[in-house]
């Protein structure tokens, strides 16, 4: 029975790996391809050096702004978390039904429904699916593996209250995965990438105003007379 119990645990960790692997590899973000070219050959200066605009435009087109939207899913694990403890100091046997049934519901698909709000892939809302799923599974298997071999000793020696020890570590195995499922899904799943900033329009540098002034001379003969003139041009 023990080592069937490690078998299955083992086959459910490798599923939960290869989901959360795929999920994660889906919202990485690839660097520019042309991240490359920017050096220069021996004697010349780089495009970034000689104020290419056309090289700071490719840069800046290429550059995509990661935002974590995992708020949400905090908020719904922690109260799914909450409601058991709620439910079973309880003493109304329907509400702790009502209230453990929520908590379940609320756990498993809280996570990939906010995933699914915020337009993530169907990769990363089947990951977390996954993990939510299977590292409970996981941690049942576990706690099987382990009390087992106390519950076979116990009831060797005819204890009492044998079967005790599978109970209780299933439990801790179930508490355990939940919470590491939901820290790998807040802090590994739930970020989004946003488009790129819409570059700016090019502007030509703007000149000061200016003004040019130069003095005229002239001679003007009018009835036998030589009249002098004089005057100023202006330009702007």
């Amino acid at each position: 029975m023990t080592g069937k119990a490690c078998f299955l645990a083992a086959g459910a960790l490798f599923l939960v790996g290869a989901f959360a692997t795929e999920a994660r590899a889906d919202e990485r973000v690839e660097a520019p391809v042309d991240g490359q070219a920017s050096q220069a050959p021996p004697g010349e200066s780089s495009p970034e050096a000689r104020g290419d605009p056309s090289r700071g435009a490719a840069t800046a087109a290429t550059t995509e702004h990661r935002t974590w939207y995992g708020g949400g899913i905090v908020a719904i694990d922690v109260l799914a978390l909450t409601l058991p403890f709620v439910g079973l100091s309880s003493s109304s046997g329907g509400l702790e039904t009502g209230l453990l049934g929520a908590s379940a519901m609320g756990y498993v698909f809280g996570g990939p429904i906010v995933h699914a709000a915020n337009g993530a892939s169907g990769s990363v809302v089947g990951g977390s699916f996954a993990l939510r799923l299977g590292l409970p599974l996981v941690g049942i298997l576990f706690g099987v593996a382990a009390g087992g071999p106390a519950d076979a000793s116990c009831e060797a020696h005819g204890g009492d209250f044998c079967g005790l020890a599978t109970v209780a570590y299933s439990v801790i195995g179930i508490a355990v995965g939940m919470v590491a499922a939901s820290v790998i899904d807040i802090a590994a799943l739930a970020w989004k990438t946003d488009g790129p900033p819409a570059p700016a329009a090019a502007s030509s540098p703007s000149r000061p105003p200016s003004l040019r002034l130069a003095p005229i001379f002239g001679v003007n003969r009018e009835d036998r007379r030589v009249v002098p003139t004089f005057g100023v041009v202006g330009a702007f």
